[in-house]
């Protein structure tokens, strides 16, 4: 274990009352991507939502601001303007579902390729 970094670890149930513990591979979400100008974590100041996400730099120069500064030196009206021009992050639900749907969709994708070019695979 690196860091403060707890292992994911899920209890498989084996049969007849017995579980083994399988670890779960991490999974990355891509939820946006972000062009010059834009700006990221506002929607948790105007939607009050409570995510665990973080932001990939590529080399871009990303400037931080302390939500306290922000809500301190914003307007009620520039606050109006952002709750209408920003959306909420998708919930951990939707975003759990996504994954599965994506999970399936390339299972099922794979099976009907490998049936293409080889129908004697089935």
């Amino acid at each position: 274990m690196k860091g403060n970094l707890v292992p994911l670890i899920s209890r498989l149930n084996v049969g007849e009352g017995a579980f083994q513990d399988v670890p779960i591979q991490p999974t990355f979400l891509q939820v946006c991507v972000l062009g010059a100008g834009d700006s990221f974590g506002l929607s948790t100041l105007v939607y009050s939502e409570e995510i665990s996400c973080g932001i990939v730099s590529l080399g871009a120069e990303c400037i931080e601001i302390s939500k306290e500064f922000f809500l301190k030196n914003a307007t009620e009206n520039y606050l109006r303007k952002l709750k209408a021009t920003i959306r909420p992050f998708p919930s951990e639900d939707k975003l759990q579902q996504d994954i599965q749907d994506q999970k399936l969709w390339n299972n099922y994708k794979n099976t009907v390729v490998a049936s293409v070019l080889d129908p004697s695979s089935i």
